[in-house]
């Protein structure tokens, strides 16, 4: 009897264990069946969807620190970075440790607070010298001058070797410019204005002018010292109408040219309060001033556009000064012999910058992506500096989403970014690393960069107020424009932000379609922004160029218009999955035909004339504000995007791991170098299910 009952309560023990044990295993695999929808929803940019998978997931393994890291990802890609912030502080808190992870809550931290605006300037340090003279051959020969080429990459003026030379981001040479039958006559400076590159020939006297592609097109000025003629021309410089300035160290004077060659006008000789310039080298055009830099008479001689003289700053460092740059907004790049002097225009202020290598430094800019490159003209060498904070670490890398539709071929789409948001850009194969699980994959591919392919893919997104009634031939206008302004540059779609917003014309409609739905007569007190701005910001995840939404509205946003999304995390749904924000106001007539806002507000009604929030999120985003009646239309916000770069890049790659039937979840690492910057990104995939 004792035996019966003993075996009897063995029996129930075991059925309650194994009952448990597959409530336990019933658990496990809805856990990892919503997480795995998570992943997959992330990745096809469903954000909120992505989110309800990966609490889910948590409420059934609330300590999964893989899903936690996810959820995490998701709310930042939603704009919710609070709740990201929070998700990802607690897993350090509770003993995570992961570099990566502080790294990303630190970024975004600074970038949430005021960060960059009260940084002090750092200090630069060198990472990386291009040499220019090897024993075997010569790369260049005394580099005079140094110009941005776009994509990371730089143009160098090689007086010596009487050529131009092209390099790419990563410091190699891509190509030589050496002129027609005549060649170029020493080099001193290079000048990109739009798709066009003017060199000044120091030996020859004159401006070359070629096209993008190394073909001269054309050539003016000649030998000589009357108006139109050259003698020893060194730099240049273009104001914002396009008018060509030329330091002449042989005539000691400035000449203005257009850039079809016709002279203008030329000054810097002597005038009262004004000896005139000994010797000019350096010069640089913005905000109506022109600034020459005088290596005979160190200092630096303010002039207006058109040759008057204002005034002369100079400073005991300024040693032997010539070229001149932008250091950053309202800020100067001045070389001076073996030292580099900044110049702040406001504050009437120089300072050397520490921590610089030289014997006569002629040049410096700051390239596409914030480094500092000094060219020598003894050395014949290039150095690359960049902040301290940049070296060992600096990069912001982020995948955006992963493709394994045609596993094993898997291709992945990222976001390289410095320290401070602003994109990295002309990064080629060589600069990225991935592994799987820690193994190395093979010969992965750069099949596409955002900031190469010139597309732009475009939401219009519609104010439908009641107001916008009265303005409605001048919306449709605005649609118009665009339309016509992108034809075989990308994709628009247009989203009634009414009531309950909709896409009213996909990307690749007929023109019809978007006239229709801009006169349709769905205008509501109950419209509906921040749930309008969400469905354009959502429709644009998974198309590929440089991303925009463009607000066409009246100027004005009625309270209420972020009760749904608030302003800040609409702000940063944008700026977190790249996409700019701007906006083409309506109001206005001929007499108010301005273009930026940003620049015109004074020739506008007022300030007030539309609402800050909309200039929040343009500033924040990248974007900008338009008045609709611009001279030359609003098809020329299309040319802006355009040249907004992104540091998107899509790589693809041949995956070694077993997906087990797509039912494993499968880490990628992905890992970016250029010189002594790096940065580095975990994720993860599942390929579709085989059944």
């Amino acid at each position: 009897m004792k035996r019966s009952i003993l075996t009897a309560i063995c029996l129930i023990t075991l059925q309650i264990l194994s009952l448990q044990a597959q409530n336990l295993d019933f658990s496990e695999i809805s856990a990892e069946r919503e997480f795995r929808w998570g992943v997959q929803a992330f990745h096809s940019g469903r954000f909120n969807r992505a989110i309800l998978s990966f609490e889910r997931s948590l409420s059934l393994k609330p300590d999964d620190t893989r899903t936690r890291l996810w959820l995490g990802n998701a709310y930042y890609r939603s704009g919710f970075e609070e709740s990201a912030l929070t998700m990802w502080e607690s897993l350090i808190q509770n003993g995570y440790e992961d570099p990566l992870l502080q790294y990303k809550i630190d970024i975004i931290q600074r970038r949430r607070g005021l960060g960059q605006e009260l940084d002090i300037q750092e200090d630069f340090y060198l990472s990386h010298t291009i040499e220019g003279k090897y024993p075997e051959y010569n790369l260049f020969l005394r580099p005079s001058s140094i110009s941005s080429a776009g994509s990371g990459g730089f143009y160098l003026a090689s007086f010596g070797s009487n050529e131009i030379v092209r390099f790419n981001a990563n410091g190699y040479r891509e190509q030589k410019l050496r002129g027609g039958v005549e060649g170029i006559n020493h080099p001193f400076d290079i000048l990109r204005v739009g798709e066009s590159l003017y060199i000044s020939e120091f030996e020859g006297d004159r401006i070359i002018k070629f096209s993008l592609d190394g073909r001269e097109t054309s050539s003016f000025g000649e030998r000589g010292r009357g108006p139109g003629q050259l003698l020893g021309p060194q730099y240049l410089t273009v104001d914002e109408k396009g008018f060509l300035y030329i330091t002449e160290s042989g005539n000691r004077r400035i000449s203005k040219f257009d850039t079809d060659g016709n002279f203008v006008l030329s000054f810097g000789r002597p005038a009262p309060g004004f000896s005139g310039l000994s010797s000019p080298t350096g010069i640089f055009a913005c905000n109506g001033r022109i600034y020459v830099s005088d290596i005979r008479n160190p200092g630096i001689s303010v002039f207006d556009y058109s040759g008057n003289y204002l005034e002369t700053h100079s400073d005991p460092i300024l040693d032997l000064p010539e070229g001149i740059d932008l250091f950053r907004e309202g800020v100067l790049l001045i070389a001076c012999g073996d030292h580099l002097v900044t110049f702040d225009i406001s504050r009437e202020v120089f300072q050397e910058i520490p921590h610089i290598e030289g014997s006569r430094l002629t040049k410096a800019i700051i390239d596409d992506n914030n480094n500092l490159l000094s060219v020598d003209f003894n050395t014949s060498s290039v150095k690359v500096y960049s902040e301290m904070s940049q070296l060992y670490g600096g990069l912001w890398v982020q995948i955006n989403k992963v493709f394994a539709e045609d596993f094993p071929r898997v291709e992945v789409e990222l976001t390289v970014r410095d320290r401070s948001g602003e994109p990295f850009i002309g990064l080629d194969k060589s600069n990225f690393i991935l592994t799987e699980s820690g193994m190395a994959v093979k010969d992965p591919d750069l099949t596409w960069s955002a900031d190469e392919a010139s597309i732009a893919s475009i939401a219009i997104l519609l104010d439908r107020s009641l107001e916008m009634r009265n303005y409605e031939e001048e919306a449709w206008k605005a649609v118009r424009e665009l339309l016509a302004g992108i034809q075989g540059r990308g994709g628009v779609q247009l989203i009634s932000a009414g009531e309950d917003p909709v896409v009213s014309a996909p990307a690749g409609s007929q023109p019809i379609l978007f006239q229709s739905a801009v006169h349709k007569d769905d205008y509501s007190t109950r419209w509906s922004f921040d749930r309008g701005l969400r469905l354009a910001v959502s429709s644009l995840l998974e198309t590929n160029g440089t991303k925009e939404v463009i607000f066409v509205t009246d100027g004005k946003l009625p309270p209420g218009s972020f009760e749904r999304y608030g302003l800040l995390e609409s702000m940063q749904f944008l700026r977190n999955n790249g996409i700019s924000f701007s906006f083409i106001t309506v109001k206005g007539g001929s007499d108010n035909s301005v273009g930026s806002v940003d620049n015109s507000y004074d020739s506008y009604d007022s300030y007030n004339s539309f609402s800050h929030e909309l200039t929040y999120l343009s500033d924040e985003t990248g974007g900008q504000g338009y008045y609709l009646f611009h001279p030359e239309g609003v098809g020329v916000v299309i040319d802006a995007i355009l040249s907004r770069k992104t540091g998107v890049y899509n790589l693809t790659f041949i995956s070694s791991l077993d997906s087990d039937f797509g039912k494993r979840y499968l880490p990628l690492e992905i890992e970016v170098f250029l010189y002594k910057r790096s940065g580095r990104a975990e994720g993860g995939y599942y390929t579709l299910l085989e059944l």
